[in-house]
Parts: C-alpha cells; structure tokens; sequence
C-alpha cells in the first residue's frame, strides 16, 4: 500500500507522495529538465510500486539534474552527505557548490 513520503511511479516517471488522503494521493512528479516540478491528486489505481536507485557515501557519480550554479547537467559529482529525509536525501558536491538531490537526479558512473 502507497504511504506518505515514499517514491512511486506516475506515467513511467517518479513522483513523491507528499499526503495522502482515502483513495488520493497527492503528489510531486519530478521532471529532471526543471526546478519546478508538478504537484497534483491522483487516485492510487493510477501509481505503481518503485525502488529507488541507493548511494553510498563518499560515491563518484554523474549528475543529470537541471544545472544549479557551477553544478551542470551531465557533470561528474560527489556524494558528500546521506540524509534521512526520502524525497532529497543526498547532498553532492562539484568543487565547492553543494545541493541536496532526489535520488533521481544521479546514477552511477560506469568506467
């Protein structure tokens, strides 16, 4: 069953439940081209089940989020620091500009 503050599948992308309420959810879908993502209700029958890709501390990976300061989409990052909070919990680093991200936004770096 579908809960608050978890990650979901919303026509074949991601989407956060932010609240939940009887058979609708509210949530975030998040659209890695922008800063801005769309928050709406959707009726559970419309969500599936996702698993989220997971990161280590310390982790080289790259960045295909929208550019944020000297950070640019496409670019080679750290992770610096592991947060509790599901929707954005890893903190990344590209010499000294940090951001919080969703797990979405990185994936690892095959050599």
């Amino acid at each position: 069953m579908f809960k608050e503050n978890q990650w979901v599948e919303y026509k074949g992308n991601p989407a956060f439940i932010v609240i939940q309420r009887n058979n609708y959810r509210y949530i975030r879908v998040y659209d890695k081209t922008t800063t801005k993502n769309k928050s709406f209700s959707v009726p559970i029958s419309e969500l599936t089940e996702l698993t989220f890709p997971t990161f280590e501390l310390g982790q080289t990976v790259l960045y295909q989020g929208p550019n944020y300061g000297n950070i640019k989409t496409n670019s080679i990052v750290t992770i610096v620091q592991i947060h509790k909070a599901p929707e954005y919990p890893y903190q990344i680093q590209q010499d000294k500009q940090l951001k919080r991200i969703c797990p979405f936004e990185i994936r690892t770096v095959d050599y």
